[in-house]
């Protein structure tokens, strides 16, 4: 599956933005790629001799068609001329023809990887009603969970945790809390694949998700969420510098100072001290010191977006 000219590549985490206020109670996620980033290395068959035996297999005319089709999805989710509602509209039916086609039981790499295409575009769709979008895309990603395993495809799979992490993240229907949980589960399972040695960018996205959810999680002990949330900042910022993530590392400086801010455990003036160092004052363009309790942590959207190329 990879796509022609070399070598699948990993993109970088570009957040969509900085800004850290308060969003109608609701909070975003980190985004660990660029728009429709490639996910062609996680989707690519899992050992020499599987994709030789893939390769072995006869031409199949009406799976060529399918591969055909989620391909030509992809064209329209990557377009960048012409109307973006529309291009998803476009998207989404390409995906669904080859979902016609495609069979979990035959065609299940196929099958799973334009599931999780599926799931993206439903997640990102323009038109329709948000809800039953987000319900969809979480049907796709459960979809791909039911081809991809954490021991055969460790790498899938946790791009499908997250995905479905994100989708439960933000959820309209049914009950906010038990929808946070799950979302924190999938975000747990992403980083129990992805380390910080071999997977850094992810590592350091997934910690900053994981830390706001903790931050913002209304199940447990406060002060316990709040420690969680602590750890996984700082853990983000062990990848991300100043020079090289400018943006992810302010985005995660910020997070940082709003819990110290709020930190119930420790001293309240050692507290109220690493806040106000982290917040940087002018440099965030921010004064923590007026009326902190209305600063709210925005937490940028993580996606993995639209895999590339669909090959046999």
């Amino acid at each position: 599956m990879r796509p022609p000219g070399g070598p699948p590549t990993r993109g970088t985490v570009l957040p969509t933005s900085t800004a850290v206020e308060e969003n109608g109670g609701k909070q975003g996620l980190v985004e660990v790629r660029s728009s429709l980033r490639e996910l062609t290395v996680l989707l690519e068959p899992q050992s020499d001799h599987e994709a030789a035996a893939r390769r072995e297999e006869p031409p199949d005319e009406t799976t060529d068609e399918a591969i055909a089709q989620a391909n030509l999805g992809l064209l329209y989710a990557h377009r960048a001329e012409g109307d973006r509602s529309q291009n998803w509209e476009l998207a989404i039916a390409a995906f669904e023809d080859a979902l016609s086609a495609l069979t979990r039981e035959s065609n299940p790499e196929e099958w799973a990887a334009a599931q999780m295409h599926l799931g993206v575009a439903h997640r990102d769709r323009l038109a329709g009603d948000r809800s039953e979008n987000q319900e969809r895309a979480i049907r796709a990603f459960e979809n791909c969970l039911l081809v991809w395993t954490r021991k055969r495809h460790p790498e899938q799979w946790a791009a499908a945790r997250m995905n479905l992490g994100i989708a439960h993240w933000e959820r309209l229907a049914g009950d906010p809390c038990e929808n946070h949980e799950r979302a924190i589960g999938g975000f747990e399972d992403s980083l129990s694949v992805w380390k910080a040695k071999d997977h850094p960018e992810d590592w350091a996205t997934v910690q900053m998700n994981l830390g706001v959810a903790y931050r913002e999680r209304r199940a447990g002990n406060r002060w316990e969420n709040q420690e969680r949330a602590i750890g996984a900042f700082a853990g983000a910022l062990s990848v991300w510098s100043r020079e090289r993530h400018p943006e992810q590392w302010a985005a995660a400086r910020m997070n940082l100072g709003i819990l110290y801010w709020q930190r119930v455990a420790g001293h309240r003036s050692e507290n109220r001290e690493q806040a106000i160092c982290r917040f940087g004052g002018r440099s965030f363009g921010v004064d923590p010191r007026n009326e902190p309790g209305r600063v709210g942590g925005r937490l940028h959207e993580y996606r993995h977006r639209i895999p590339g190329e669909c090959r046999r």
